[in-house]
């Protein structure tokens, strides 16, 4: 169980450095306050430094910042 864990991280650990080494300017993510599209938010804020255009269904600007803020907190 040990090993298998220590492999997952590793193995995480990679999957973070390619995403610090992304050359790409911008990115559309749709689906971004959904279980998925949360998590993929979330790391490309945290391990990136791309810019991020999240379409998202809402009445108001500020309605749209609230389900993003929810997702990522969830």
């Amino acid at each position: 169980i040990i090993d298998s864990s220590i492999k997952s991280n590793i193995l995480q650990a990679r999957k973070i450095e390619r995403l610090r080494d992304l050359e790409i300017g911008n990115v559309l993510l749709t689906g971004s306050t959904g279980f998925i599209g949360s998590y993929l938010l979330f790391n490309l804020l945290k391990y990136s430094k791309v810019k991020i255009h999240c379409l998202v269904r809402g009445l108001s600007v500020e309605e749209v910042k609230q389900k993003i803020i929810v997702a990522l907190k969830s």
